[in-house]
């Protein structure tokens, strides 16, 4: 069985698909296209296929116009090796609306990073009860680029330095490389450890830390 050719799929269709506007089961058809596509059954009859997804003809010509219908699969007309007109199914619609949802997605991304970017800067500022100066934006980008540290990350270092009454960056990111060496590389790790920090420097069991002689 595992020995036998599989089918290759993106991964990015079978999360979109549906956002595509593509049911489950023209999903499956169009997985049983690509898969005789990829055999190299570039244009199946729909009684193959109705044998082999075990569904009526009217079923899968109801999937065929439907994917038709809204631009995710049309029917090509070429000339084969021998000079014979042939059909096949071409599946280049279906790739650029594949793209076109990626390129949205990604857009989405960079516009949320940089909301998430230029709140952290405004938090920061808030913070420090004062305007940053151009070094320390140039900072903050550097831990936000080049060391790859997340907003949510420096934003829990800030409150850190904050509550044992330092506002530098200098302190703030001997926090972050600190956290960065034990592994606590996530919002949520940070806070955590911050909570019981402060529970215990509350119940007068450890001093607060001084992160320079770290």
């Amino acid at each position: 069985m595992f020995n036998s050719q599989y089918t290759v799929i993106q991964n990015i269709l079978l999360i979109c698909y549906q956002e595509l506007g593509i049911t489950n089961l023209e999903m499956l058809f169009l997985i049983h296209l690509l898969s005789a596509s990829q055999a190299g059954n570039h244009f199946p009859s729909i009684k193959q296929l109705s044998q082999r997804m075990d569904l009526s003809e009217a079923d899968l010509y109801t999937c065929l116009q439907s994917l038709m219908d809204k631009s995710i699969l049309r029917i090509d007309h070429y000339r084969d090796d021998s000079g014979k007109q042939v059909e096949r199914y071409a599946f280049d619609l279906l790739e650029l609306r594949v793209q076109n949802w990626q390129d949205q997605q990604d857009k989405q991304n960079q516009d949320e990073k940089l909301v998430q970017e230029t709140d952290l800067f405004s938090q920061i500022s808030q913070e420090f009860g004062r305007g940053l100066s151009p070094m320390e934006y140039q900072q903050i980008s550097q831990w936000l680029v080049e060391d790859k540290f997340s907003s949510q990350l420096i934003l829990e270092a800030v409150k850190e330095a904050s509550f044992n009454n330092v506002h530098n960056l200098k302190y703030i990111g001997k926090i972050l490389y600190n956290w960065q060496k034990d592994g606590r590389v996530t919002s949520q790790a940070s806070q955590d450890q911050a909570l019981r920090q402060a529970n215990q420097a509350s119940s007068g069991q450890v001093p607060l830390i001084n992160w320079l002689d770290q």
